[in-house]
């Protein structure tokens, strides 16, 4: 938030007074990332432990880091901060950061759509506020507290992205930075196993009420399906959707009617379904917040693609849809029915990647977007061994498919299939990485 020094870290976590005439460039728990002036903290993960990386962030310049009791080694000129817990460290300072930075948070949870809710709710309130915001999805345990220690402080409002993999990380974030308005977006099969089903992914999510600061709800209509979310936090809850919510939107004249009944029309510069209703999400924070509706109408004029999202590129012939950010079987159904409808191409064909973390969901799921795949597609190539519980549907269906578990195969086999005149759609979780199929072709 503002400029710190060693001194101001060490206050803060209980420490004797440092000095340093040198301050604090940035936070990162990255080594990969780090640059001079760093305060580094060494939390242990999956692949590596962040103590195993201390010499190589001192060569790069970070003045300082954060460190397990139970570390005995060198110190390689860093200063070192000494600690029982890395991780719950780097969250106490970014909660100090927010508590000392009094202003209206807006934080965006659900299982589809909350990147880019939160990116469409930050590029409207931009027209009146300086708006801080998570980057891409830096919605983590890690990622959010880092997030909010890089900011400025000069913001008026922070749009904060909350992500979870396990009960109780929602909670810990809205601890962290309790939010003013909370936002849900649509509830689907993401990290589904760790959850038992939806209703226990709504019953996570649902702790993003879990704060007495937090005054509104804005819920999209299908999450409102759930009790737990339905009933959370004892506060108003407004919705919005196509139908049967406070707000809505007609998705093809995008003519939208808030709570008071309303009509204005909103030019849109895309047509796909889930974007509209994202951005109708980002209209009532919108209007929740000051804005009139002839900003918000100016504002949604300027909208650009969003990197990886629905983002159509046009490469020596072929039409390449890129939507490989993430995927479930909600953005999967998404994508497939909001392909063009006035496409003139030889043929229509879907790069699938396999959807990450179902766990004993999975052939469901996959089989379960087979479905729906073939319906409006002519040929398939699929990336990774869960996408084999399609191959039954596809045969039966006498759709020509593809299957690879080598990244390498799969480019040659896209590279020697793919041919001018193709409509060509790349969709699948972001670990599947397909965005590299187009890396090339563009440079």
């Amino acid at each position: 938030m503002k400029t710190r020094y060693l001194e101001d870290i060490a206050s803060e976590l209980g420490f004797p007074m440092v000095s340093s005439p040198h301050p604090i460039k940035g936070y990162k728990a990255d080594s990969r990332k780090v640059q001079a002036g760093d305060l580094f903290f060494a939390i242990p993960g999956q692949r590596t432990d962040g103590h195993m990386h201390l010499k190589e962030v001192a060569e790069k310049g970070a003045i300082a880091a954060v460190v397990s009791n139970s570390y005995r080694g060198e110190d390689f000129g860093l200063h070192l901060f000494y600690v029982d817990d890395v991780l719950d460290s780097l969250q106490e300072l970014a909660r100090r950061a927010v508590q000392n930075h009094r202003v209206p948070i807006v934080a965006v949870t659900g299982s589809v759509g909350k990147t880019t809710t939160k990116e469409f709710i930050f590029h409207l309130l931009s027209a009146k506020y300086k708006v801080g915001r998570t980057p891409g999805n830096a919605n983590s345990q890690v990622g959010f507290p880092l997030a909010l220690l890089s900011m400025t402080g000069e913001e008026e409002v922070l749009v904060l992205e909350m992500g979870m993999t396990e009960c109780g990380h929602i909670q810990k974030l809205v601890s962290i930075a309790p939010p003013d308005i909370a936002v849900v977006t649509k509830i689907d099969f993401v990290h589904v196993d760790a959850f038992q089903g939806r209703e226990g992914i709504a019953k996570a999510k649902a702790e993003i009420f879990s704060s007495p600061k937090t005054r509104l709800g804005v819920i999209n209509i299908q999450a409102m399906e759930f009790s737990s979310l339905a009933k959370a936090g004892g506060i108003p809850k407004k919705t919005y959707g196509f139908a049967d919510a406070d707000f809505v939107i007609d998705p093809k004249t995008q003519e939208f009617c808030d709570d008071k009944g309303q009509k204005i029309l909103i030019d849109l510069p895309f047509t796909a379904t889930h974007m509209i209703e994202n951005f109708l999400g980002a209209v009532v924070v919108a209007r929740e917040l000051g804005l009139s509706y002839q900003e918000i109408r100016a504002q949604a004029k300027t909208l650009a693609p969003f990197h990886l999202r629905f983002e159509t590129l046009e490469i020596n012939g072929v039409t390449y849809l890129n939507d490989c950010y993430n995927a479930s079987l909600e953005s999967m159904k998404a994508a497939f029915v909001n392909i063009p409808k006035d496409l003139s191409t030889k043929r229509k064909i879907a790069i699938l990647g396999e959807i990450k973390n179902l766990g004993s969901f999975s052939e469901f799921i996959h089989r379960s977007v087979a479905e729906i795949a073939v319906k409006h597609f002519d040929q398939f190539i699929c990336y990774g061994q869960e996408c084999l519980a399609m191959e039954e549907i596809f045969i039966k269906n006498e759709r020509p498919a593809k299957f690879f578990s080598d990244f390498a195969l799969l480019q040659e086999h896209v590279e020697k299939t793919v041919s001018s005149g193709d409509f060509v759609l790349i969709k699948g979780s972001n670990g599947n990485q397909l965005w590299r199929l187009l890396e090339s072709k563009k440079n």
